[in-house]
């Protein structure tokens, strides 16, 4: 059985092959190879002084298909800038012919004489060099058109392997609620109100997660009380007087989030910006500035810990960035001495 590397390579190689096919077919139309044949075997045995035009117009030929084919069209098209492909295509068009023209005057006065004068080589160009674009176009489209088939494609597995891991995650989390509730139920009658208060805020934590996240987007207040019964839960762990500081400024709004991706810098901060010994500080500010939120985590790095995991969970978001804001976010990770610091930023619709 052929391996995936081995059938691209094939697959590479025939479209290799039917290029090259297409092109012997294409010149023999135009320009005859036996009539090409004996013009290069006068051309170089007998130092003849006539050229054929064709090994001029050929190799300009073969730049105009590919250039368009693989860079202009797919560059402007595959976007929809229709315009900017259409005025990109008529300058390169003219600068290959123009190109075309300065070598024909350039070759003749070297000494060399072509079968045809100037203006019947311009007129050929003219002629032909539209109909190889209009291949090069076609070629390319239908490329893009398959690519973009194969993404659609690939876009509904990932979704459906997406909705699949979130069932899997909401699997009977009644069981989970149940379990929670009948420790909160001990921990009272124990009278052990930290216990208690725990219990219930994760219990609260544990909620969002399940009911909101498989939205696509969530409202930044519904994100900031996430945060917020996390960090409640946090100075339960390691007591009111530890410096947590959570600071925020600007209107909240009705501006929509991505749900979770303020989580991921936060749980890291605690998780490895802790110490057992000093307490190092953490200090998280959220600013929204009109369509923009700005997120920042500040803390200490404790060396007795290893940071190496971090990179799972940013990864993570990354990603799913990337899927919900396109463009339109920007993350930084700097460790400047002992301090780590996150910043994130992205460009939200009020709507």
């Amino acid at each position: 059985m052929m391996s995936t590397s081995s059938l691209h390579t094939s697959s590479q190689l025939l479209r290799v092959l039917l290029h090259l096919g297409l092109w012997l077919l294409f010149i023999q139309i135009l320009f005859d190879w036996g009539g090409l044949y004996y013009s290069f075997e006068e051309l170089v045995s007998l130092d003849a002084s006539q050229i054929d035009e064709a090994f001029l117009i050929i190799p300009l030929l073969v730049l105009l298909f590919y250039v368009n084919g693989l860079w202009l069209a797919p560059l402007f098209l595959s976007k929809g800038k229709w315009w900017k492909y259409i005025i990109s295509l008529i300058v390169f068009f003219g600068v290959v012919v123009f190109v075309g023209d300065r070598l024909y005057v350039w070759i003749q006065s070297a000494g060399k004489n072509f079968r045809i004068d100037r203006v019947e080589f311009l007129d050929g160009m003219l002629l032909i060099y539209p109909i190889v674009l209009m291949a090069s176009l076609s070629w390319s489209v239908t490329k893009i058109a398959m690519r973009n088939s194969k993404k659609e494609k690939l876009a509904r597995l990932n979704q459906q392997k997406a909705e699949l891991q979130v069932l899997t995650a909401q699997f009977n989390p009644h069981f989970l609620f149940n379990t929670l509730n009948s420790i909160y139920a001990l921990s009272s009658e124990e009278n052990a109100p930290k216990t208690t208060e725990a219990v219930l805020k994760l219990s609260e934590i544990m909620r969002y997660p399940i009911n909101m996240g498989d939205q696509p987007r969530v409202a930044l207040s519904e994100e900031i009380r996430f945060l917020e019964d996390y960090i409640d839960l946090q100075r339960i762990r390691l007591g009111n007087k530890y410096p947590i500081h959570f600071n925020r400024s600007g209107a909240m709004g009705s501006t929509q989030i991505m749900p979770l991706c303020l989580m991921p810098l936060v749980e890291n901060a605690f998780k490895y910006g802790v110490s057992q010994h000093l307490k190092t500080p953490i200090e998280i500010r959220l600013q929204t500035i009109e369509n923009r939120i700005e997120f920042s985590v500040r803390n200490s790095i404790v060396k007795e810990k290893d940071i190496t995991s971090f990179k799972a969970g940013i990864e993570n978001l990354r990603r799913r960035l990337k899927i919900v804001f396109p463009e339109k976010y920007q993350l930084e990770l700097q460790a400047q001495q002992e301090v780590y610091l996150a910043f994130l930023q992205i460009n939200v619709s009020e709507k």
